[in-house]
């Protein structure tokens, strides 16, 4: 998933039968530590200067486990050797040679890299034999000194949904939440944890990012979790007047997240009403065109 920066696996059928959850990812939040000139850096709970973290930067799809009989020209086979593996973790083909993107003729180190819930891009297209698929991910290169350690923090994310377009959707924002929630609170992890993982008895707009914004704003906000509860959001100016509803529907148990795009609205002040169940929360936020 270009957007969140992970790689992710989901099940296809319309029939569940027995495949639960539905989709899940590995979501880099803290990536291995290299030496880069007027970037910051976390590590064991340290902050460091002219260091950054590595995104995730190679992702291979395999498909069946099948290992490549050819030279390694072949796309989604799984490596047959450590310079196979080497070469994929790098964004290479099996071979060593490079993985050009089908539709734009560009170099890339990701393969399939399409989105399902849209259909477009590069999309997974093999009919494999229902044994299963899975991926390399990976982040790199680093030099690591014999002796020496380095820490690599991953979130593992698993999401449901009637269809695998409303599960991958899901994985989306749940993606997008805990990115945001790591770079707010990662250095304090290490000594009085966030209660992140605890069941929401109330709501609330738990973030709303960038502010001040330009062109989007990102909402999240949490429900109770045994209920999909009538959700409103609306936009009021400075005078109380309201200038357009965000989202009306049903909040999702536990995280739910939009973005917003006021395109027709002038550069001010704006005040975000969330309602659910006749209980209203706001929250303000400052639009600069």
């Amino acid at each position: 998933n270009p957007n969140g920066n992970y790689m992710y696996m989901y099940y296809w059928h319309n029939e569940l039968g027995g495949y639960c959850p539905r989709a899940c990812a590995y979501l880099l939040l803290q990536g291995p530590m290299v030496p880069s000139p007027g970037d910051t850096a976390t590590e064991f709970g340290n902050t460091y200067y002219d260091s950054k973290n590595l995104p995730t930067t190679a992702g291979w799809y395999i498909f069946d486990d099948r290992f490549d009989p050819s030279s390694g020209q072949m796309l989604a086979y799984f490596p047959d050797s450590l310079e196979q593996l080497r070469n994929i973790t790098l964004g290479l083909k099996l071979n060593g040679d490079p993985i050009i993107h089908p539709l734009t003729g560009d170099t890339t180190t990701f393969t399939y890299d399409g989105n399902p819930v849209t259909g477009e891009g590069w999309l997974w297209d093999i009919e494999g034999s229902w044994a299963g698929s899975g991926f390399v991910t990976s982040s790199g290169p680093f030099d690591l000194p014999a002796g020496d350690s380095v820490e690599v923090i991953y979130a593992f994310i698993v999401t449901f949904g009637e269809s695998y377009q409303e599960a991958l959707s899901a994985l989306e924002n749940q993606a997008l939440f805990i990115r945001e929630w790591w770079n707010d609170y990662a250095l304090q992890v290490y000594n009085e944890p966030p209660q992140l993982t605890s069941l929401p008895k109330d709501y609330s707009i738990i973030k709303t990012y960038p502010n001040p914004f330009n062109s989007s704003l990102n909402i999240l906000w949490h429900s109770p979790w045994n209920d999909s509860s009538p959700t409103e959001i609306v936009a009021y100016n400075l005078l109380g007047k309201r200038v357009q509803k965000i989202f009306s529907g049903y909040s999702q148990p536990g995280l739910n997240y939009l973005r917003w795009e006021p395109e027709q609205l002038p550069s001010g002040v704006y005040i975000l009403d969330l309602t659910i169940k006749s209980k209203s929360k706001r929250v303000k936020t400052v639009l600069m065109k």
